[in-house]
């Protein structure tokens, strides 16, 4: 597995056994709810549920991870403040 982090940017790219992901994610989210509610609700509600189940499962799972994951991180940052 292979990951590349890419700086200044908010992005992520994996490689893993021929599968790219490549993740990009920017969110930018601004919200103004002014909610006025006048609620009456009047509920009359009878039910009559009759539920009868039968379940029968049978679940045989054989698993068989082999993972192998050879991370490598170089980072250079440079920052300055100027005034």
């Amino acid at each position: 597995m292979r990951c590349v982090g890419l700086v200044g940017e908010c992005g992520v790219q994996c490689v893993v056994e021929g599968l790219d992901l490549g993740l990009d994610l920017g969110l930018d989210l601004g919200l103004d709810l002014g909610l006025d509610l006048d609620l009456d609700l009047d509920l009359d509600l009878d039910l009559d549920l009759d539920l009868d189940l039968d379940l029968d499962l049978d679940l045989d799972l054989d698993l068989d991870l082999d993972l192998d994951l050879d991370l490598g991180l170089d980072l250079d940052l440079e920052c300055g403040v100027y005034a």
